[in-house]
């Protein structure tokens, strides 16, 4: 994540929705040389965006930091996927979408299972639990690619506290 870009224009919000789109289907793709070439950039633009205000920051943000966090995590680097999931967090913590905290929940849920820290685990799933519950709450009935109905917040709703204390078996 650059901490001092080398442009003071803001990046258009439009080109870096599509950049986002672009690079959450190559994680999708596996194809890692799209991922290298372009994530770095647009996780930097989309937090450009948040630090100026712009309305769609917040939701593009947090898809390109969960997308980075995905990415990241089975090449070893859960240091640096956790960075990107708590910064996807905490923007989403301001923007008060259920979509945005339930995603940066499920990165650092996934974030914390990698780590092997049980008292992360625990809370990563416990939050990531409530982030679904909220945003099925909200009444959200998105559809999968295939036209069938998007059954993660069912199926993140069937885990329990019991169960989730069961990560300390683990």
């Amino acid at each position: 994540m650059d901490d001092d870009p080398d442009d003071d224009e803001l990046p258009d919000p439009g080109a870096v929705a599509a950049d986002v789109d672009r690079v959450m289907g190559a994680r999708m793709a596996c194809d890692h040389q799209t991922l290298a070439r372009s994530l770095p950039t647009v996780v930097a633009n989309a937090r450009r965006l948040v630090d100026a205000g712009h309305h769609a920051g917040p939701a593009l943000f947090v898809r390109a930091a969960v997308t980075a966090c995905l990415t990241i995590k089975p090449f070893g680097y859960v240091d640096l996927s956790a960075r990107c999931s708590e910064r996807a967090q905490l923007v989403a913590a301001q923007s008060d979408d259920p979509a945005d905290a339930a995603a940066a929940a499920y990165a650092a849920a996934q974030t914390a299972l990698a780590s092997g820290t049980v008292g992360g685990r625990r809370r990563s799933l416990s939050t990531a639990v409530a982030a679904a519950e909220r945003l099925g709450d909200v009444g959200t009935d998105s559809t999968a690619e295939n036209g069938e109905p998007d059954r993660a917040p069912q199926y993140a709703r069937q885990v329990n506290q019991p169960e989730i204390a069961m990560l300390d078996l683990w």
